[in-house]
């Protein structure tokens, strides 16, 4: 990437500045998101970004975007914006753009990277992340691995994907691909964590800290659950 890309006289159209300063997977050149970027501790409390102005005590949630992508997308094209508003919480776990098989491997792509893209310039500008975990096909999942840190703590979401056995088997190879590539430390689990799945890697020594989702934890306050 040359210098000119990060000229401030240069309309930053491709959102360049948003990793600057980075190095590169060799052929995608997926931005490599560096170790100290990413937070030690294990979230308090976990809200989604779509949900994050009705909590008072900010310091205590990570924000999440296991949300609809549109409601997100704000952040992409206003970076600074919402970098100084994520600011005011105690961290965040990255952004999660839509990554589905059935999407032409371009897109596929162009979300990875988006993903990987803010979560550099969050960590590069102070923020405390935890990276969202999101990959397409088999066959184009593993240079995206090396952009994530090995030995860290890492974010997965189940909820809306784990509602049928197919599914669940699904889900158990891709937790399977991320403990073989990124040999975590951590996972934070973001909805349920079924036997069926989870049981084994449990078993290895794997430690998982699961989170209900907000909608869940919303209703049973308000019903006193």
């Amino acid at each position: 990437m040359t210098k000119d890309y990060f000229n401030k006289k240069v309309v930053d159209n491709f959102k360049a500045s948003l990793v600057e300063d980075a190095t590169f997977t060799p052929n995608e050149e997926y931005p490599i998101l560096k170790s100290e970027f990413i937070s030690d501790e294990i979230p308090k409390k976990i809200i989604p970004f779509d949900k994050s102005k009705e909590v008072k005590n900010r310091k205590d949630y990570y924000v999440c975007f296991y949300c609809a992508d549109e409601t997100f997308n704000k952040t992409y094209t206003y970076p600074k914006k919402y970098l100084k508003y994520l600011s005011t919480f105690a961290g965040v776990i990255t952004q999660d753009w839509s990554i589905h098989e059935d999407l032409p491997i371009i897109k596929q792509k162009e979300n990875m990277n988006k993903n990987l893209e803010v979560a550099y310039y969050y960590g590069n500008n102070g923020l405390k992340i935890i990276p969202n975990i999101r990959v397409g096909t088999d066959k184009i999942k593993e240079e995206y691995y090396k952009a994530i840190p090995k030995h860290s703590t890492i974010a997965i979401s189940t909820y809306g994907f784990i509602k049928s056995v197919k599914e669940q088997e699904n889900f158990d190879a891709f937790i399977e691909d991320v403990i073989h590539y990124l040999e975590p430390r951590d996972i934070i689990v973001y909805g349920a964590m079924p036997k069926r799945v989870f049981n084994k890697y449990i078993k290895y020594g794997v430690r998982f800290h699961q989170y209900d989702p907000y909608v869940t934890t919303k209703f049973r306050e308000n019903h006193d659950i």
